[in-house]
């Protein structure tokens, strides 16, 4: 979620009311609303229910009125207090003020005095509405006082868009500050929020929405984004699964120019996995967002002084419906540099040629004896049996190929399709199609063996084909040859360094082979 500043709010307020129309005493009750309803979730399963609310002059003074009143609505006692100047109040804010009136309470002028001080201390919560993002100087005289019995009654403070005393823009306290169980804040979280000393005073922070059109919060052009524990979709644990079962660590954490926590951490998960495995896997990623060349070539040589054995290297591929699509639809990301990422993958195969690597897949490289068993049956079509939530099953004989997942068939494949992708599975690794894997193909996805064996043909002879003898293996390799993104040698056909570069040209002429 993205991080507002103060002039970017007053902004989608003023744009909200000025060219969508939206009342100003509307989206001021919403935001009491919101306030209301979690007074209400905290002092649920209490008989009676009391609640002091201190108000400012200014509009997040009126926010206070308007929910002092729907407090009483709903049944509490409630006080409401002015801890300012009646004439510095806005015309919201007075708005508000005659709405708490008619509804038969009132808004009181704040006196620091024994009886007032004994009343409050009764109370279940208190509500701070004293100052809102504008603030910019020291708290002082009755706001002063205020803040201080707030913090002083033992009696909990839930604060409005942000505790009293807290910068937005930065988190600085100026002077002194509320502090809150819980603050409510509106349409995005500031600064203040989150950062600084505002972030440990802030309580728990719940964002809600006051129906301030989408289109408008999207056009905020921020650089901080924020992510709260309702956003990360984690997976939950089977309670009939152990350790055994997971072998991953996901570390979230970082952000630009900060990096050090999770460089440790990952540090740490290395070197945890060396203590119990012989050999560990690290898998690296290029062309994501804020990423330079120096840095992966720098996480590439942290990979291998950690002693890693296998190192996985990966382009960021953008899947539909995913959150990078949606950063991308909304013009919040730029698409992945296919130069950039090609780039990154040839540095990558120097740095770990250079430590004694060998690139024996796509994406995979090893130190020897260290090549991945399990990826090597997948990509050689060697059936695996899956246990367990969301483990894949491969069966297959002569004539199918049938994945299944949880119950469910993900893969049926005919002989054809089966040739197919055995073919493109094989040139996903170093070692390449063997010239009688290739005939065995031909034979089963063509019907006979046309064209060549082993053969090399030229552009002017791929062009003058016939549409049959285009569609065949034989003319599909010589074709790749053409292009430069496979060879023959010694007997097998191998993808070249521009094949694995443009792997997607690849692997699709030969699956195209049999769709």
């Amino acid at each position: 979620m993205k991080i507002a500043t103060s002039e970017q709010m007053r902004g989608l307020d003023r744009s909200a009311i000025r060219e969508r129309g939206i009342p100003s005493l509307q989206l001021m009750d919403r935001a009491a609303a919101a306030v209301v309803e979690r007074c209400l979730e905290r002092m649920a399963g209490k008989e009676k229910k009391r609640v002091a609310v201190f108000c400012g002059a200014g509009n997040n003074g009126g926010d206070g009125v308007a929910a002092a009143r729907q407090l009483m609505e709903a049944g509490v006692e409630v006080r409401c207090f002015l801890v300012g100047r009646r004439d510095k109040m806005t015309p919201d804010c007075r708005e508000m003020e005659a709405h708490l009136e008619a509804a038969g309470g009132k808004l009181e002028d704040f006196t620091a005095d024994p009886a007032f001080a004994s009343w409050c201390l009764g109370c279940d919560l208190m509500v701070d509405a004293l100052f809102g993002i504008g603030l910019n100087t020291e708290l002082r005289g009755d706001a002063y006082t205020a803040v201080q019995m707030m913090n002083t009654c033992s009696v909990p403070v839930v604060a409005v868009d942000i505790a009293s005393g807290v910068e937005a823009d930065t988190g600085r306290v100026l002077g002194c500050a509320v502090e809150a169980v819980e603050t409510v804040t509106f349409t995005l979280p500031k600064v203040g929020n989150l950062l600084g000393e505002g972030g440990t005073l802030a309580g728990q922070l719940t964002v809600a929405d006051i129906g301030i059109p989408d289109d408008l919060v999207r056009k905020v052009e921020s650089d901080l984004h924020a992510v709260f524990p309702q956003e990360l979709h984690l997976p939950r644990r089977d309670r009939d699964s152990h350790k055994g079962n997971y072998g991953k660590v996901y570390i979230l954490a970082g952000s630009v120019g900060y990096s050090g926590a999770p460089i440790l951490a990952a540090r740490a998960a290395v070197r945890a996995a060396q203590e119990r495995f012989e050999n560990v896997s690290v898998d690296l990623m290029c062309g994501i967002p804020g990423q330079s060349a120096e840095s992966f070539a720098e996480s590439m040589r942290e990979a291998v002084a950690l002693g890693a054995n296998h190192v996985s290297v990966y382009p960021l591929t953008i899947e539909p419906h995913t959150p990078f699509d949606a950063a991308i639809m909304r013009g919040e990301m730029l698409e992945p540099d296919e130069d950039a990422e090609a780039a990154a993958m040839e540095e990558a195969q120097r740095i770990l040629e250079d430590a004694s690597f060998h690139r024996y897949e796509v994406a995979s490289y090893a130190r020897p004896g260290f090549e991945s068993r399990h990826n090597t049956a997948y990509w050689t079509g060697k059936p695996y049996l899956g246990l367990g939530r969301s483990a894949v099953t491969m069966t297959q004989n002569a004539e199918r190929r049938m994945r299944v997942q949880d119950g469910q068939v993900v893969d049926d494949l005919n002989a054809r399709q089966m040739a197919a992708e055995d073919l493109m599975l094989g040139m996903r690794m170093a070692r390449g199609v063997s010239d009688e894997q290739m005939e065995q193909a031909a034979a089963v996805i063509d019907g006979t063996a046309v064209g060549r064996k082993g053969g090399k043909a030229s552009l002017e002879e791929v062009a003058d084909r016939s549409a049959e003898e285009a569609g065949s293996v034989h003319a599909a390799f010589d074709e790749l040859a053409v292009l430069g993104l496979a060879e023959h040698r010694e007997g097998r056909w191998r993808p070249t360094d521009a094949g694995w570069l443009c792997g997607n040209e690849l692997y699709g002429r030969l699956l195209d082979l049999a769709p």
